[in-house]
């Protein structure tokens, strides 16, 4: 569902083609999603958006998050990126060692406010 909705929020607001979507991307074997799966992607989140309520809502979060994204000064975008990229670098931690991380994280955090 994920890469349906960024296939759709793409066409929707990038003016490209499907073809260069598709180059975007790529498939389990390594090649570019084709024209047909690009339409099938954007119809089906088309489709959906008019009744479910759960994608109407990812679709609304997204809007407003990307809206949120795009106000923000050069300085605030730099730290929602490090934000978000150390978000990702957790988010691949395997899970024996989050828990060591977060402990690692809240010494650190204690350390740097009380001291």
């Amino acid at each position: 569902m994920a890469r349906q909705l960024s296939v759709y929020f793409i066409r929707k607001n990038i003016q490209i083609t499907y073809r260069e979507i598709g180059l975007l991307f790529l498939t389990k074997r390594g090649t570019p999603l084709t024209h047909d799966t690009i339409i099938h992607a954007r119809k089906k989140i088309e489709g959906l958006i008019e009744f479910d309520k759960e994608v109407i809502k990812w679709v609304n979060d997204l809007k407003d998050e990307a809206k949120a994204i795009s106000e923000l000064s050069k300085e605030e975008l730099f730290k929602y990126k490090k934000i978000e990229e150390i978000k990702n670098k957790l988010f691949n931690i395997p899970s024996d060692d989050f828990i060591d991380t977060i402990d690692l994280i809240n010494n650190n955090i204690e350390h740097y406010t009380n001291g």
